[in-house]
């Protein structure tokens, strides 16, 4: 009997040692952050890279949201500035609601006559120890956002509106 119970502790010392992963211990990835600006395409085709947020968009008209159901919801979103390329739209939630959620389609409010479509998908990535966040797909009216490599944002080349 005792060496029944000596094999038996030492199955389980031996299992938990070998279960134990110390690479697993400290891995917490947050949502993916979403950042992007809105680029004029009649800029862009003179090699001018001005915004078109705040200089036709206003920060404080803007709001992103997707429908839940027949609920229109909030997502948060938050703005920063880049000296030459100016102001830009962030939000990490977009990506919690679209993994969490499944929801794929958002709206970007941006005046009384403009309210634009983003599919934004996100997935929650497992690799054996570790969840992060990961885009799968992503467009802005129908069309892929584009990737700037030096201000790591996306941006969507937009028709200059008619509005000042």
């Amino acid at each position: 009997m005792k060496r029944l119970l000596f094999l038996l502790a030492g199955t389980v010392i031996i299992g938990q040692s070998c279960l134990k992963n110390d690479d697993c211990n400290d891995c917490f990835s947050g949502p993916a952050l979403f950042g992007f600006t809105l680029m004029p395409t009649e800029l862009l085709a003179n090699k001018d890279t001005a915004s078109l947020i705040p200089s036709v968009y206003k920060l404080d008209t803007i709001r992103l949201y997707y429908f839940d159901g027949d609920i229109k919801k909030n997502v948060a979103l938050g703005y920063g500035r880049i000296n030459e390329k100016g102001d830009y739209l962030v939000s990490t939630d977009i990506s919690v609601v679209s993994a969490s959620k499944n929801i794929n389609t958002f709206y970007l409010y941006l005046n009384q006559q403009d309210t634009d479509t983003i599919y934004f998908a996100c997935k929650l990535v497992n690799d054996g120890c570790c969840t992060s966040y990961s885009y799968d797909s992503l467009s802005y009216n129908g069309k892929k956002m584009l990737y700037y490599k030096n201000s790591s944002l996306r941006y969507a080349v937009k028709p200059q509106p008619n509005i000042r």
